[in-house]
């Protein structure tokens, strides 16, 4: 379960603190919470950015980090009627060290988080957030690291984009929500088939980064093409007790999908999709 992994991580993070010759001290990245709006219409959402600028030669983790590391979290403190969303995860990097491979983030780093009313909010006054962000930072060693933020802004009838033309950027690298085919997976003896519907064939050079810490690693899945599309077998941990309900992740192209484009990036989507058994 949960706290197996995670003492298991947590663990692995402190020999590395213990054995490491600069346990002295890590570079904090330069971080800040940006907001898409700088003034607030009640009842409306809004994106908020945590971005960090990660020191050369360290990174931090995807929601998956593999296993070792630990995934970013933000602890959110609201006004009353509003809830914040999950991270909206990027593309991570793949490293393999030491024979472990990791989904990691490396250099400039935008993590956004949709807020949303859920029920009567204020009217007037000011919107005040805060935040708590906590990652692991890691090099030959690793260290836990946190920030808080803090953001207060107006409300009134008629919202005001904060024109921060960053969050829009750091929007547009985000997986695609909208696919452009279907999906589906099943449960296989410790593993998830994910089911591409893709008769280009395209996907066969696909890969796949699982967004569930609880039940996959870092490790690739198997690609087949089948009939009419292809198939992901992706590995399951060793600390998985049982198949998760949903499957979601990162579906990322080497080049978009049905085009022949010279484009030097990758086109991802975001999966999320029942896992059936």
């Amino acid at each position: 379960g949960k706290t197996g992994v995670y003492e298991h991580t947590m663990l692995l993070a402190l020999i590395a603190l213990a054995g490491s010759s600069q346990a002295t001290a890590a570079p904090m990245p330069i971080t800040e919470l940006v907001s898409s709006v700088r003034v607030l219409a009640p009842g409306k959402p809004f994106t908020v950015g945590l971005h960090m600028k990660l020191p050369a030669g360290w990174h931090n983790y995807y929601a998956t980090p593999g296993e070792s590391g630990l995934p970013t979290t933000i602890s959110w403190t609201l006004p009353a009627g509003y809830a914040a969303g999950p991270i909206q995860w990027p593309v991570p990097k793949r490293i393999v060290t030491g024979g472990i491979p990791n989904f990691v983030y490396e250099g400039d780093l935008w993590l956004l988080t949709v807020i949303t009313p859920k029920g009567p909010t204020q009217t007037k006054g000011t919107f005040a957030l805060k935040a708590k962000a906590d990652w692991l930072l890691c090099s030959q060693a690793c260290f836990p690291q946190s920030a808080g933020f803090e953001l207060n802004f107006p409300i009134a009838a008629k919202s005001v984009p904060s024109g921060d033309a960053r969050l829009a950027q750091a929007e547009r690298r985000l997986p695609h929500r909208n696919l452009t085919f279907a999906v589906s997976a099943v449960g296989a003896e410790k593993a998830v088939i994910l089911a591409i519907q893709d008769p280009s064939g395209a996907a066969a050079k696909a890969t796949f980064y699982p967004a569930d810490p609880e039940a996959f690693n870092a490790d690739l899945p198997m690609v087949s093409v089948v009939p009419h599309g292809v198939q992901f077998k992706v590995p399951m941990n060793r600390y998985a007790e049982h198949l998760p309900k949903r499957l979601t992740g990162i579906l990322i192209f080497p080049v978009p999908p049905h085009t022949q484009s010279i484009v030097p990036f990758n086109t991802a989507y975001w999966v999320d999709t029942p896992i059936t058994s």
